[in-house]
């Protein structure tokens, strides 16, 4: 029994102990957490870097979007003049072929008037 006793207090004394004292284990911690900090400023400052650059490509995106959308704007506003000057000269003739129209329905009429007075003349005896 001795030698396993012996045998176990062996194995467990063959690793290497580490005697620590609370000032060694502060100093350990404040050194995790300051690569912590380094750490996750770092990669702040690269998030922010690359939301930075992904911005500025949207940015771009959207003036370049926004040029192409006045481009048409300014070729449809000068469609849409186009048209209202077609409508407004379709309005203006439309108004002259109309009062044309009552001049000539006029004198159409008053034509007829004068054909039937013609026709009756023609019709009565010339005696009386």
């Amino acid at each position: 029994m001795a030698t396993r006793k012996r045998s176990l207090s062996h194995a467990l004394s063959a690793g290497r102990i580490t005697l620590t004292t609370e000032h060694t284990v502060r100093r350990s911690r404040r050194r995790w957490m300051l690569l912590l900090l380094v750490s996750a400023s770092v990669g702040a400052i690269i998030f922010q870097l690359t939301m930075q650059r992904l911005s500025d490509v949207r940015t771009a995106m959207l003036v370049d979007t926004n040029q192409a959308l006045r481009e048409e704007l300014e070729g449809t506003q000068a469609e849409l003049e186009r048209a209202l000057l077609d409508l407004e000269l379709s309005s203006v003739t439309r108004a002259e072929l109309e009062r044309q129209l009552i001049v000539l329905t006029e004198q159409h009429k008053q034509l007829r008037e004068e054909l039937e007075f013609v026709k009756s003349a023609a019709v009565r005896p010339r005696g009386n």
